[in-house]
C-alpha cells in the first residue's frame, strides 16, 4: 500500500504573518513627513530668448534704440550684391518638352510655362502603323517635327521673353535615343541651345505587387 511520508520542508522562522505586531509610538518615523516638511514643487524656469532672458532682452533693445530689430527686419542686408529675386510671372518660366518612349509608341508633347499643351506628335501621327510606331525612325520623325514647331513658336515668343526649354524623358524605348541623336544634328541646333535642364522621369519599380505577365512576342 501507499505509505505516507512526512514532508521535510519546514516553514521559515520569519514568516510575515507570524511576526508580532509593532508597537505604535507618538514619535514619527524618520522617513515620513512628520519629522521634516514635505518637498515643495520646483519653480518653472524663466523663458529665455537666445542667451538673454526676457528682462535682459527688453533692456538691451531699449538701450540700443531698436537697432537689433531694424537689422533683423532688413532681409536684404545679408544677400549678395548680384542677388536677383525669383520670377513671379509664369510667362518667364521655361517651356517643357516631354518625351514618352515606350515599347509600343513614342509621344512628344510641348507645353507652355502655364502647362497648356501647344503641340504633340506620336509615331501614329507621323504615318507609322502597328509595330513601326515604336521604331527608331518613328521617334526620329517625331523629334524633327517637334523641333520645327518649337522654332515656329520661338519666333513669336522672343518678342516678349526668351524661350527656354526643360526636357523630360520617360521610358527606355527607341524614341528616347532618337530624340537625343536628333538634338546633336543640324536639325536640332535651334532647340539644343534653348534646353536648360534634362530630367529623367522614368518610374523604377522597387518591390511592390507582382507585375503583369509578359506578352509573347
Amino acid at each position: 500500500m501507499f505509505a505516507l511520508r512526512r514532508s521535510s520542508r519546514r516553514l521559515p522562522t520569519s514568516v510575515p504573518f507570524l511576526r508580532p505586531p509593532r508597537a505604535f509610538s507618538d514619535q514619527a518615523h524618520p522617513n515620513s513627513f512628520g519629522s521634516r516638511p514635505p518637498p515643495q514643487p520646483s519653480t518653472p524656469p524663466t523663458p529665455t530668448w537666445g542667451n538673454f532672458t526676457n528682462t535682459d532682452t527688453s533692456t538691451l533693445i531699449s538701450e540700443t534704440g531698436g537697432e537689433m530689430l531694424s537689422k533683423a527686419s532688413d532681409s536684404t542686408a545679408a544677400l549678395p550684391h548680384d542677388y536677383a529675386p525669383p520670377p513671379t510671372d509664369p510667362n518667364t518660366f521655361p517651356w517643357r518638352l516631354h518625351c514618352d518612349s515606350s515599347r509600343t509608341n513614342t509621344k512628344n508633347t510641348l507645353t507652355d510655362p502655364r502647362g497648356n499643351v501647344i503641340a504633340w506628335f506620336s509615331g501614329g501621327s507621323c504615318g507609322f502603323r502597328k509595330r513601326n510606331r515604336s521604331s527608331y525612325e518613328a521617334g526620329y520623325q517625331c523629334a524633327v517635327r517637334m523641333f520645327e514647331k518649337i522654332a515656329e513658336k520661338a519666333e513669336k515668343a522672343e518678342a516678349q521673353n526668351p524661350m527656354n526649354i526643360d526636357l523630360f524623358l520617360k521610358g527606355f524605348g527607341q524614341g528616347r535615343d532618337a530624340l537625343m541623336k536628333a538634338l546633336m544634328t543640324a536639325q536640332g541646333d535651334e532647340v539644343r541651345d534653348r534646353i536648360v535642364s534634362i530630367t529623367d522621369r522614368t518610374p523604377i519599380k522597387i518591390g511592390g505587387t507582382r507585375a503583369r505577365k509578359m506578352k509573347r512576342r
